[in-house]
């Protein structure tokens, strides 16, 4: 029997971390002539901290973190023994189209926020130059009140950016239609999603024509007029990246 093991290198931290622990489990009983090793606490705290470090980009394709990490699990999978499928090699390259920002930067008012940490680009967002515009709020108040909401679409949507406000919404219906606020209706400059609990990361293989971000509520001002905001994006059509396969020999 042989035990095949792929890990594509844009998975999240997690993903990475569970899987070299898997690999080290396994190498302990597998086959003969394989190296043992427990799954000790220093061997699980070098593998998070390596994949998470900041010498690994993200392991996203920006600073060809991907390659990076790629190069670190394919050491980790010969220095457990693991034989490779293809020519001595343990990557599967691939194309794939892909969104990217080299550059982003983000401030409410005169309050500096941090990527990753108060703020996400979403996936699809276009870039955007620098510079300040006015934000206009999009909430409970003004959905359920029909010329309210009139009056804010006759706003100069197209010089400022939309702020995508679901607190207190209940109403399935009135959810959806926030929810499809995300993909700019009304043709703003641009739209800020603001998340209540944590920011989760993804991927798109699209990029639409406004920038688009998602924002910590607590990571907000108490106060705010215009949102400061520079992104640049780099769309791939053809971005070749890997897959990382190898595999334990089986005695039967």
């Amino acid at each position: 029997m042989n035990i095949g093991f792929l890990l594509n290198t844009f998975f999240t931290p997690f993903f990475s971390f569970i899987f070299l622990i898997s690999l080290h489990g396994l190498t302990q009983t597998s086959t003969e002539g394989l190296p043992s090793h427990s799954q000790d606490t220093t061997l699980v705290r070098n593998y998070l901290d390596t994949l998470c470090s900041p010498l690994m980009q993200g392991r996203g394709y920006i600073n060809n973190g991907d390659k990076i990490a790629t190069e670190y699990i394919s050491s980790e999978f010969k220095n457990s023994g693991l034989k490779s499928f293809l020519f001595e090699t343990y990557q599967q390259p691939f194309p794939l189209a892909i969104n990217t920002f080299p550059l982003v930067n983000v401030a409410f008012d005169k309050t500096i926020l941090v990527a990753g940490k108060d703020y996400l680009v979403l996936p699809f967002s276009s870039g955007i130059k620098k510079g300040n515009y006015k934000i206009f709020t999009l909430n409970k108040a003004i959905i359920e009140n029909e010329s309210a909401l009139l009056k804010f679409k006759a706003q100069d949507l197209a010089s400022g950016f939309i702020l995508i406000d679901k607190s207190g919404i209940n109403d399935s219906s009135r959810l959806k239609f926030m929810e499809s606020m995300a993909h700019n209706p009304l043709s703003a400059k641009g739209i800020i999603m603001i998340e209540e609990e944590k920011l989760t990361h993804s991927l798109s293989q699209k990029a639409f024509d406004f920038a688009a971000i998602k924002v910590l509520r607590t990571s907000l001002p108490q106060e705010y007029k215009k949102i400061s905001i520079e992104i640049e994006n780099k769309f791939y059509e053809k971005y070749f990246t890997q897959n990382i396969i190898g595999f334990v020999e089986g005695t039967q």
